[in-house]
């Protein structure tokens, strides 16, 4: 039995199990920083950027329904001014929403033992019943694979949660630029409009046209003409009248 166990610790010491141990805490340490950088940092950053992109979409829209009110007359008389306008708003309401969507993990947040931290004790407890060698390696190595996994699953989060974010920037710089697009078309149109010369139609006036159209008529009474049955013969004896066949002596005459 002495040989038998002599041979065993012989075996023992060719691993460095002590210098095992210190690697294993290494690499706790490391896991476990990154688990709450994953956890907390990234989280809280990602959050305050969400919220950020949240106020930027709400002025922009407050912005242009600003402009929009004040400015109808200049933007509506251009089509593409219209289409311009429409997109911005459009774009700035679905970064709104992508950012809302996006606060809240989706997936969610993984802690690292499956139900709780006394998994790790009873996992201890049950090693040291059953007279297993290095416990606080194996209880190491058990703590390291549960962060390991919780920090994968935590990264995929942030990741998803960056990707919307991102589109979010993309869909605001968007919105931006089409505001832009629709102020200038309008201001392009309003100066041309101002710099061509505008041609009146004089339409004419009813009044002229129907004094043009009517004969003009002196402004004296109309006189009442030849009376009718009238004879055209004129005497010169103003009472006696010659008969025809008779002779009138006078008295120098007798």
């Amino acid at each position: 039995m002495d040989l038998k166990h002599h041979a065993e610790k012989m075996a023992d010491n060719i691993y460095n199990y002590a210098e095992y141990e210190k690697s294993l805490e290494r690499l706790l340490a490391i896991s476990e920083k990154d688990y709450w950088t994953q956890y907390v940092d990234i989280n809280r950053h990602q959050v305050n950027v969400a919220k950020t992109y949240l106020w930027v979409s709400v002025a922009l829209l407050g912005t242009y329904f600003t402009i929009l009110g004040q400015y109808n007359n200049y933007i509506t008389t251009v089509a593409c001014s219209i289409l311009f306008s429409v997109l911005g708003v459009v774009s700035a309401i679905l970064a709104f929403g992508i950012c809302l969507y996006a606060i809240p993990a989706r997936n969610g947040y993984k802690a690292i033992p499956d139900q709780s931290w006394g998994e790790f004790s009873l996992l201890s407890n049950k090693l040291l019943k059953n007279k297993e060698e290095n416990i606080y390696i194996k209880v190491l190595t058990n703590l390291i694979n549960k962060i390991d996994k919780a920090n994968h699953h935590n990264l995929n989060t942030n990741k998803k949660r960056a990707l919307l974010l991102r589109k979010t920037s993309w869909v605001l710089i968007a919105s931006f630029v089409f505001s832009l697009l629709a102020g200038i078309t309008s201001t392009i149109s309003t100066t041309i409009n101002t710099t061509s010369p505008i041609k009146e139609t004089v339409m004419p006036d009813n009044n002229d046209t129907e004094s043009q159209n009517t004969e003009t008529i002196p402004d004296v009474p109309t006189p009442e003409g030849p009376i009718s049955g009238g004879s055209s013969d004129v005497s010169t004896h103003s009472q006696d009248t010659t008969l025809s066949g008779s002779i009138r002596l006078t008295e120098s005459e007798e």
